[in-house]
């Protein structure tokens, strides 16, 4: 039988309680820096002028027009998707700077990473639950027991 009322048992406990609330906060953190971050970027439309490359690595020329109207045409190194000449995609930029346009922004890394943060975050803090749970029922059996004059 588990010795609920060892060091080791309340320690992990302790830190399980304190490790999920604080993976939980940091997902919220990561969260909100997401949506900072794309709230600072443009999207719009652009369209494929010319493909270059072989053997799967592949470029992308991509023309598109600012928010002021100027065109703007970038190259979007590609290793598992061949575009087509003529194709529609979704171009992503910082504002006032279109010249660092991309097709695919890195930061939904962000999105993901928070994410998971917050799912081990609620294991975390489940497990605590579980454990404090588990900890008042045995106290609970042992005060039963030693109100009845057992053990």
């Amino acid at each position: 039988m588990i010795d609920i009322n060892s060091k080791k048992l309340k320690t992990s406990a302790v830190i399980f309680t304190w490790i999920g609330p604080g993976l939980i906060l940091m997902s919220f953190y990561v969260f909100v820096i997401e949506f900072i971050e794309r709230s600072k970027h443009e999207v719009t439309y652009g369209v494929v002028v010319r493909v270059e490359g072989e053997n799967k690595s592949y470029s992308a020329h991509v023309r598109f027009e600012d928010l002021s109207g100027q065109s703007f045409v970038f190259i979007e190194p590609t290793d598992h998707r061949r575009y087509d000449v003529g194709e529609r995609l979704t171009v992503h930029y910082p504002v006032n700077e279109p010249n660092r346009a991309v097709l695919r922004r890195t930061a939904n890394k962000n999105y993901w990473g928070g994410t998971w943060l917050l799912l081990f975050g609620l294991l975390y803090s489940f497990s605590a639950f579980v454990q404090k749970r588990v900890e008042n029922e045995e106290a609970d059996q042992t005060m039963e027991l030693d109100n009845r004059g057992g053990v």
